[in-house]
């Protein structure tokens, strides 16, 4: 007679068949991510992604030009960006010029002190209407009227849009 190789018993504990489980669980995880894609949607529209001068800046001195960074390539009218002072009025500017996601729009004249609104509208990529609004100050921070304020929240005001 020969000897017997003694048995082990498998518990739901074995170290064998956990590394096992934790390595297929990691798989089918990292699968489902990769099938998820990238996190953003791909109907999302563009977003501003920066502005010079930046929302709420206090400036030294007016800016010649106002550059608006997008998050993907937009289409904008030639009087896609506009300009108004604290009261309302709208500031010369020069038409707005596309170069993929930046758009860029030459300010005409001085300003002078005082706080400003810019308000753009744009096409996303995707073919959707994005509109947006962000002030800024030349000098010493200016506050908005009421009014103009109230495109920063995304209210229609007369003149734009």
């Amino acid at each position: 007679g020969g000897v017997t190789p003694a048995r082990t018993a498998r518990t739901p504990g074995h170290p064998r068949r956990t590394s096992a489980l934790r390595l297929i669980a990691a798989a089918v995880l990292g699968l489902l991510v990769l099938l998820a894609g990238p996190a953003a949607p791909a109907g999302a529209h563009a977003d501003l992604s920066s502005s010079d001068p930046a929302d709420g800046a206090v400036l030294d001195q007016a800016p010649t030009t106002i550059t608006l960074q997008f998050t993907e390539p937009v289409t904008v009218q030639a009087d896609g960006v506009r300009l108004l002072d604290a009261d309302g009025a709208a500031m010369d500017t020069g038409p707005a010029t596309v170069d993929g996601a930046v758009v860029l729009t030459p300010v005409e004249g001085s300003l002078p002190q005082g706080g400003y609104l810019v308000a753009w509208r744009a096409v996303s990529a995707d073919g959707h209407p994005i509109r947006g609004a962000l002030s800024f100050s030349v000098g010493v921070r200016t506050e908005l009227r009421p009014e103009v304020r109230g495109e920063l929240r995304g209210h229609h005001h007369p003149g734009i849009g």
